[in-house]
């Protein structure tokens, strides 16, 4: 066994206490984790540019997706309890446009009353994809009008929780992005290959 002097278990003693300690001197982010070279330290806000860049760019996906699939399946269902393929293409189109007409420009009432149950209305493919169209580009147009300020005002949303609007505008694209999922699954089942995602 090899005889440690007192100078050499000080310096081994020191070095593990600082490799101990120094994760505890680093900023640490809200999530947990170190911060990444070039993000920005803090919280971050929404900004309206970054909001309009990530609606346009939803807005050609679901689209993308309603054009896809052929007209004789928009009534296809995977099981009974799920939406047709083309409720599922009025039902983003309703509530992305509804929402935010209630929660961020604070209207007493939608254009949409949000048929849910599957009770969505399709009348034709070509119907589905205008209307489509029509409800992000309304929300586009409405966001564009928007401040960064706007963006943190809080509203009683989901459960009567405290919103900003700007999370309300994410959630609605979320929102959007879910049900355009499910409605790849739909095209896969009957061999239409789903158009790609893009960030």
């Amino acid at each position: 066994m090899s005889f440690l002097s007192r100078r050499s278990l000080l310096r081994t003693s020191v070095l593990g206490l600082l490799a101990g300690c120094a994760p505890a001197m680093w900023p640490q982010s809200e999530r947990g984790g170190y911060p990444r070279p070039g993000l920005r330290r803090g919280p971050t806000a929404d900004s309206v540019a970054e909001l309009m860049d990530e609606i346009s760019l939803a807005r050609a996906c679901t689209v993308e997706c309603a054009e896809a699939m052929p007209e004789q399946h928009y009534g296809f269902r995977p099981v009974a309890e799920e939406r047709t393929f083309g409720q599922q293409m009025v039902h983003i189109a309703e509530s992305v446009r509804s929402l935010f007409e209630v929660f961020v420009q604070d209207k007493t009432q939608p254009t949409f009353l949000l048929s849910e149950a599957g009770k969505e209305l399709v009348k034709s493919k070509a119907d589905v994809a205008t209307l489509l169209r029509e409800s992000f580009t309304y929300v586009q147009r409405g966001a564009a009008d928007l401040t960064d300020v706007d963006l943190d005002l809080r509203v009683q949303f989901l459960e009567n929780r405290p919103f900003s609007k700007g999370r309300v505008v994410r959630f609605l694209l979320d929102h959007a992005t879910y049900h355009r999922g499910e409605s790849a699954v739909y095209m896969r089942l009957n061999g239409i290959r789903p158009p790609r995602y893009r960030a």
